[in-house]
């Protein structure tokens, strides 16, 4: 029964689907302080995509607007381009005060260049976000069109 057994599991391990698994590159983005809190956002694209990347990375940043926010730290993009980081204004009242959690929306883009990029080719893009030196981390997949991530961020 065990040479059976063996037999069998052979040949399911040789005919098993080899799986496409995408290799990420990712960009280690911005860091930025709401209300003292560190987010880190980190963008990623598969790496067959990575030459046709021919600007910076768009990060859009909304918070209530009276929450503090500080660009600490950027990198140089794919490819050199950089990044662009801009804080927008959520019209949310009561929001933000220190010490409490208010909502927070990222919105990233990367843009590529289009005469490389096939027809109707929808090129993927993930983005995480760690919260609090390394304590929460999200992470949604999206498009280099646009990749969205709502969190909620507690303030120092």
């Amino acid at each position: 029964m065990l040479p059976i057994l063996l037999t069998l599991v052979t040949i399911l391990v040789v005919r098993a689907p080899v799986s496409a698994e995408v290799q990420w590159c990712k960009s280690t983005d911005p860091v930025v302080t709401l209300n003292g809190a560190e987010v880190q956002i980190l963008v990623a694209i598969p790496d067959q995509y990575v030459p046709f990347v021919n600007g910076p990375i768009d990060v859009a940043i909304t918070t209530p607007e009276s929450v503090t926010r500080e660009l600490v730290f950027t990198d140089p993009g794919f490819n050199g381009h950089g990044e662009t980081v801009r804080f927008l204004d959520l019209h949310e009242s009561r929001a933000g005060q220190n010490g409490k959690s208010f909502p927070v929306l990222i919105e990233v883009s990367i843009p590529l260049d289009a005469s490389r990029v096939s027809d109707n080719t929808v090129v993927p893009a993930q983005v995480t976000v760690i919260t609090g030196n390394g304590g929460t981390v999200q992470v949604v997949q999206g498009t280099t069109d646009r990749a969205s991530v709502g969190i909620s961020v507690t303030g120092r």
